[in-house]
């Protein structure tokens, strides 16, 4: 009987003699519950989260969980509760993480400095605090892109899912890694982590305000101008009322459209191109087939085989680039089918493989080419060819 972590040292002659059987990670909820079973049968009291924060700390192995276990029982005088264990391990409690998520996800600077001060006087191994944003970034992606993913303790990340985007999420991550990864270099574990938090605020992409264009109010004050300069104005300000109109419907006033209104389906390729969309919300509009387009109405289809991208997140985000576009009281459908149909996805593919079309036909065509294959036997490559920016 051989044990060992790496086979590949042993020779070939004595593996061609045995049965190997690879040991996997376990799962942390088979973990918790192959030590809740012992803790049973021992009579030892415990509570059900400890027993999870043991699991997630053994990393997969069952031998390391239940050396912590001992080390717990020791720690907490015979019996077993979450916050002895959180102690133990140098971990924090999910909610302390969470409110440092909620502040970073509502952009409340004190909110956060007030939680990362809360989470301070834990004591905390800070190093595992960068991996638990890291951790719970991954949870809150996974949630937005596929919202029925088996996934464990989903309910804990739902909220935190719907209220970020999904391009911040991913930026969150990246930073999260990072500041693990700098750790060491930072003056101290504390401030290390309080910068890269700093960071998620300071780095959210702009254009990230939940409420369209059209849809602000219109009455403000005079803009803010520069006293060097009285033509620079605020570029947030919105159109000063003029003298003698009614302040309540300049109030309620709706910025024209920058263009003309569309009018058709058979518009829908122009309309999207001037959506102010990115990421999720930007692939879902682009592979939508517009069935109907009349007035303050359009009605979209999406593949089947591309439900994943029709979370509510992007949905909202669709529906409130076209009010910013087109009306602020236009209603939106978006209904699962076979999308049979040209979406802009679809065209834009087309356009792909018609300019790669033409621009081979040119090499085809080339006298240089054509020399080269008679004379010397050449042969086209058609992974290399590629048409130049502007082809038609």
């Amino acid at each position: 009987l051989l044990a060992t972590t790496d086979p590949q040292k042993l020779p070939i002659t004595v593996l061609s003699r045995c049965l190997q059987f690879p040991l996997k990670r376990l799962p942390p909820k088979d973990i918790a519950a192959q030590l809740d079973k012992i803790l049973t049968a021992e009579g030892v009291v415990n509570e059900p989260a400890a027993l999870t924060e043991i699991a997630r700390a053994a990393d997969g192995s069952m031998r390391d969980a239940l050396s912590l276990l001992d080390q717990a029982i020791a720690f907490g005088n015979g019996s077993l509760d979450n916050e002895t264990v959180l102690d133990m391990l140098g971990s924090v409690a999910r909610n302390s993480l969470n409110a440092v998520l909620q502040a970073i996800a509502a952009r409340d600077g004190t909110g956060l400095m007030q939680a990362l001060h809360r989470l301070d006087e834990q004591a905390p191994d800070y190093a595992q605090v960068l991996d638990g944003f890291a951790s719970a970034f991954h949870n809150i992606a996974l949630l937005q892109m596929v919202p029925d993913a088996a996934m464990e303790d989903a309910d804990d990340w739902r909220e935190l899912a719907q209220s970020m985007q999904p391009e911040d999420v991913q930026l969150y991550y990246d930073i999260a890694l990072a500041g693990r990864r700098d750790l060491d270099w930072a003056p101290d574990p504390k401030s290390g982590v309080e910068m890269a938090c700093l960071r998620m605020l300071a780095f959210t992409p702009e254009g990230n305000n939940p409420k369209p264009r059209a849809r602000q109010n219109t009455q403000q004050s005079t803009p803010v101008t520069s006293n060097n300069n009285p033509a620079v104005a605020s570029a947030t300000s919105a159109p000063v009322p003029q003298p003698g109109v009614n302040e309540t419907t300049a109030s309620n006033s709706t910025p024209a459209p920058t263009t003309a209104p569309i009018k058709s389906a058979a518009d829908w390729d122009a309309l999207v191109a001037r959506l102010p969309l990115r990421a999720m919300a930007s692939e879902l509009v682009r592979n939508c087939v517009c069935k109907t387009l009349d007035g303050d109405q359009i009605d979209l289809e999406l593949p089947e085989k591309l439900k994943h991208l029709l979370t509510e997140n992007a949905k909202r985000q669709v529906h409130e680039a076209l009010q910013s576009v087109v009306t602020p009281d236009l209603k939106l459908s978006i209904q699962l089918g076979k999308g049979q149909g040209n979406s802009p996805a679809k065209l834009a593919e087309d356009r792909a493989h018609e300019k790669q079309a033409n621009a081979r036909r040119a090499i085809e065509e080339d006298e240089l080419v054509n020399t080269l294959q008679s004379r010397l036997g050449a042969k086209l490559l058609d992974d290399s060819i590629q048409p130049e920016d502007g082809d038609q």
